[in-house]
């Protein structure tokens, strides 16, 4: 009986394997960090990339689920 092998991978950090990232699909800013996180099992996303966004705005994680984000500084 041959066994097989898996990983399970725990941490907060894991890579989201729905980003684009790569040659030509580097923007100029990144999601802002989420320090904390909703209570729902499954938070709803209302993007998984960033070509589900408007131009100028990218899916990010935030609090409760990914959402389009703007660039928008403080005092804009």
């Amino acid at each position: 009986m041959g066994g097989g092998t898996f990983a399970i991978q725990t941490r907060n950090t894991a890579p989201n394997p729905y980003s684009q990232q790569g040659p030509g699909l580097s923007s100029a800013w990144s999601c802002p960090p989420v320090r904390f996180t909703c209570a729902l099992h499954n938070p709803p996303n209302h993007c998984l990339t960033d070509r589900h966004c408007p131009r100028g705005k990218k899916c990010c994680r935030t609090f409760c689920g990914r959402k389009c984000l703007s660039n928008l500084k403080p005092g804009q």
